[in-house]
């Protein structure tokens, strides 16, 4: 019998140990429970649901587990959650996969096929150096896979991680208020805002937003104390991050509540407290503070134009997954030091400048598929709305390929996706 599906049948028994199955299946079975898995069933799916356990650990000290190796004249950061999500590619082959692997697969061959032609660009070095970030996207839908034959079994180990995630956000904000010295290490430079682990309050702000809707569906149906306590908990940390992009994104996503939930009075409730909360918020002498704020939006829409002017010059299949960076410094001599150099102000002209029309059409019809896969109770409609606030977040923040939001959203799909 092939190993893939002599794994996937001890599986089958493991989790399903009472169901029924004929004779035959039942000794083949237990047959190789007794004999095959210690090295080939239980030992990998043990192995694999450490790595989702300690993904989830791991997630809530960010940008603090980040390391910075020198390689072929390029910095490349390791991040430990990509350590954790990437350790699952080796049990891919050995996973049943969801339907929606085919048109997943679609678009790593087209950031690929994107890539290879780069060469044509930049040096074989910078090439090779930027093969890593598809690796670490192609790790997440690995880790995604994994997670999906696990469900919900570690989604109440999700919402403590978030919960930590927030309180050393808050730590954070009264320990180490002012963040601008880290300015000459290549990070932004933040005043009197929560930025927490992840040292950007943009992405942390988006994190929190996950996290309110996810004890806010609890509370809608559940009408517990302890999920009205978090709601308010979260809703306040997304007020002191001062990301207006995050506030835009919790707006849709409460507007996604309204229609999925039809709970209009929660939705109304919470809008009003977060509007008297921003009223209130305390205001300190740094800019950005101020959400009234113009220098942040000058400097998003040159980024966008100058995104888009990279497009307009490699309209088919872009200058290659993770090549900003090479064709920045190539191109206009700006330094590759920053941490947002290989980045874009918005997800979606990032899709098109670094894989072109043909990539945003296969990326936005994978984004179709999901949605069309998604169940319809508690998990799946926490998905819907996360991917609505998402997108609209995506639109000022490269936050699609944020490694802490993709893992998020890795774990949310594996939970609601179907088939």
């Amino acid at each position: 019998m092939d190993t893939s599906k002599k794994f996937q049948q001890s599986l089958k028994a493991i989790s399903n140990p009472s169901g029924t199955y004929d004779k035959s299946e039942r000794y083949d079975m237990s047959n190789f429970v007794c004999h095959s898995i210690p090295v080939q069933g239980v030992l990998k799916w043990t192995v694999g649901k450490l790595l989702v356990f300690g993904f989830v650990l791991l997630f809530p000290f960010g940008q603090l587990l980040r390391f910075e190796v020198s390689f072929l004249g390029r910095i490349i950061p390791i991040l430990a959650v990509d350590v954790a999500s990437g350790l699952t590619l080796f049990l891919y082959p050995y996973l049943e996969k969801p339907k929606i692997s085919k048109l997943f697969l679609n678009f790593i061959w087209v950031s690929l096929f994107s890539l290879i032609l780069s060469v044509a660009y930049f040096d074989i070095g910078s090439v090779f150096v930027g093969s890593f970030y598809l690796v670490r996207i192609l790790a997440y839908f690995s880790f995604f896979v994994l997670a999906w034959q696990l469900k919900k079994t570690l989604f109440g180990v999700i919402t403590v991680s978030l919960i930590f995630t927030a309180v050393l956000g808050w730590i954070q904000y009264f320990w180490f208020f002012d963040l601008t010295s880290l300015k000459y290490l290549g990070w932004d430079d933040h005043l009197g805002r929560i930025t927490g682990t992840f040292l950007d309050p943009t992405f942390a702000g988006i994190t929190f937003v996950f996290a309110f809707f996810t004890v806010l569906l609890k509370l809608v149906r559940e009408k517990r104390k302890i999920f009205l306590f978090l709601s308010l908990f979260f809703l306040l940390s997304i007020a002191f991050t001062y990301s207006r992009a995050s506030f835009l994104s919790l707006l849709a996503g409460g507007i996604a509540v309204t229609f999925l939930e039809k709970k209009i009075r929660v939705k109304l409730l919470f809008l009003g407290l977060f509007v008297a909360i921003l009223i209130f918020l305390p205001r300190s002498k740094g800019e950005g503070v101020r959400l009234e704020r113009t220098r942040s939006i000058e400097a998003r829409v040159g980024n966008y134009r100058e995104t888009l002017q990279i497009f307009r010059q490699y309209t088919v299949l872009g200058v290659g997954m993770n090549n900003l960076c090479s064709f920045r410094v190539k191109m206009s001599g700006q330094s590759g030091r920053s941490h947002s150099c290989g980045g874009s102000d918005s997800s979606l002209l990032y899709i098109l400048a670094t894989t072109g029309v043909v990539g945003f059409f296969v990326f936005s019809n994978l984004v179709l598929g999901f949605f069309r896969s998604i169940s319809s109770d508690y998990y799946g409609n926490l998905t819907k709305i996360c991917i609505i606030s998402l997108g609209i977040h995506s639109i000022f923040a490269n936050s699609l390929f944020y490694p802490w939001v993709i893992g998020f959203a890795s774990l949310l799909l594996a939970a609601s996706v179907r088939e």
